[in-house]
Parts: C-alpha cells; sequence; structure tokens
C-alpha cells in the first residue's frame, strides 16, 4: 500500500512507526490518518483503495468497430487502449481517458484501421 501525503510518499508496511488518528471512510473508501515515519517525519496521510476493475457489460463487433461498454465507477477513469500484440510496450490510448460517473460508458475502436485484427483492454486508475 503506498500513502500520499504532502512533501512524497512512503510505503505503509516497514516504515511506519506510529499509527492513530484515523477517520471514517468517505464515499470513495479513503482513509485519513496522522502517522510518524521511522525517520521521524509525521504527517497527516490519505490513502486510496485501489481503483475497482470495470465490469464489462457487452463486447462486440458492430457495424466493422469493436464496441465495448462497461459500468463506470465514481472517482475512477478509464483509458480505453489497442495493440496489435500482446507486448507490454504495444498499447496505444483510443482517444482521451473517460472521468467515470456511474454511467454506462461505451468505448468503440474501427477494425478496418488495424487490420481487422487485435487486442484491446481498459486501464483504471484514480480520478485527480
Amino acid at each position: 500500500i503506498d500513502l500520499n501525503y504532502y512533501g512524497g510518499s512512503d510505503s505503509l508496511f516497514g516504515t511506519q512507526r506510529d499509527f492513530g488518528g484515523r477517520s471514517a471512510l468517505n464515499e470513495l473508501g479513503q482513509v485519513v490518518f496522522w502517522a510518524e515515519l521511522e525517520d521521524g517525519r509525521q504527517g497527516i496521510f490519505l490513502w486510496s483503495p485501489p481503483p475497482p476493475e470495470p465490469k464489462i457489460l457487452s463486447a462486440l463487433v458492430a457495424a466493422g468497430d469493436f464496441v465495448v461498454t462497461i459500468a463506470s465507477g465514481p472517482g475512477s477513469s478509464y483509458q480505453f487502449q489497442s495493440s496489435s500484440d500482446l507486448s507490454p510496450d504495444g498499447w496505444s490510448d483510443e482517444g482521451a481517458a473517460v472521468l467515470g460517473d456511474g454511467s454506462i460508458l461505451e468505448f468503440r475502436k474501427n477494425l478496418a484501421e488495424i487490420g481487422g485484427r487485435g487486442f484491446f483492454r481498459i486501464v483504471t486508475s484514480e480520478a485527480l
């Protein structure tokens, strides 16, 4: 678990010495707490859970497009990507990332643009 705080970040395990003052979870599942680290730094920390994986509602080919629809979650950002192979560096963004708000999101890619076949994924991240 990584914690972000004013001035940098530290890993929760291994560097934390004193844990106290935790507040309740908010609607995004975040926790705010005070901590003192082994090196003497102290402060108020924010921990955010990783964004949930998108729930795929459908994935199909329609009118020459690959179309995928997902249920989005508030506070998450979704980036549709494509690749001609599964190499880690071969992924390209398809348009801009979309902010989730609890609605259904649709992503499309014209298959003719990539030779009629390819690989697709949706990368989620915490919206800033």
